[in-house]
């Protein structure tokens, strides 16, 4: 009866010590800025608030969103993050146009200070 006892305990004890270890071996998640590329976050934030009205699918205001190489190309003129923080007087138009959320504003910020990744 000891021997179970003791047994069972071992066991338990074991059982506790696994599911404790593996709460440890769990890694951190990546910051925001880690995980920023083209493909995972920043199409998607275009696509969205950008191209579904057909706008930058189709060049307004000399800015054309359709693929990544166009996307870099227009960001380096400093014209898309001036929309993008509302900060230019040059586009009227996107004053009145809803802000971006303050997460997809620093998922573009990470984007453009990491030299726009693919």
């Amino acid at each position: 009866m000891i021997r179970i006892l003791l047994i069972s305990i071992f066991a338990f004890t074991a059982i506790i010590s696994c599911k404790e270890n593996n709460n440890d071996d769990k890694p951190e998640p990546k910051p925001l800025c880690d995980s920023v590329t083209y493909n995972t976050l920043m199409k998607p934030v275009f696509t969205d608030n950008c191209n579904n009205a057909g706008c930058h699918s189709q060049g307004a205001g000399g800015i054309d969103l359709r693929t990544y190489a166009k996307t870099v190309q227009a960001c380096q003129t400093g014209k898309v993050a001036k929309v993008i923080k509302h900060t230019s007087d040059v586009i009227a138009y996107h004053k009145t146009d809803p802000v971006l959320t303050e997460r997809e504003i620093k998922i573009f910020e990470c984007w453009e200070s990491k030299n726009y990744p693919e």
